[in-house]
C-alpha cells in the first residue's frame, strides 16, 4: 500500500534530501499519502466549510506548509508522516473556519 513509506532506511534518506531541498524527495514521500490525505480532508471539512474551502486547495496548502516545515518533522514510524499532514491539514481547516466566522460577524454587526 504504501511501500515506500515501509522502509524506514529510505524514508530517513528522504527526509534527509527533502530537509536539503530536494524536492522529488519530497514528492517522493508525500505521493503515496496523497489520495488518502484529501478523502481525510474532504471528511474534516464537511458539507459546510466544503463551501468555502476547496479540499483540492486545502490539499495544496497543506503540502506547502509541510514543505517549509519538514525540518521540523521527526519520524516515528510509518503512520507519523501520515499523522503529521492531517494535523497541518486540520490546524488549516480550523484557522481557515474561525476566520470565515470573523468575518460573517464583522459583516452583521456593522
Amino acid at each position: 500500500m504504501r511501500g515506500i513509506l515501509a522502509d524506514t532506511d529510505q524514508v530517513l534518506e528522504l527526509l534527509e534530501r527533502a530537509r536539503g531541498g530536494d524536492r522529488e524527495a519530497f514528492e517522493a514521500l508525500l505521493s503515496p499519502l496523497r489520495n488518502d490525505l484529501l478523502r481525510r480532508i474532504r471528511l474534516k471539512l464537511g458539507a459546510s466549510l466544503r463551501d468555502l474551502l476547496d479540499p483540492e486547495d486545502v490539499l495544496q496548502e497543506v503540502q506547502l506548509r509541510a514543505l517549509r516545515s519538514i525540518s521540523r518533522f521527526r519520524w516515528q514510524g510509518e503512520g507519523s508522516l501520515q499523522a503529521w499532514l492531517e494535523g497541518i491539514a486540520a490546524n488549516f481547516i480550523l484557522h481557515s473556519a474561525k476566520a470565515h466566522r470573523r468575518r460573517r460577524e464583522y459583516r452583521i454587526d456593522r
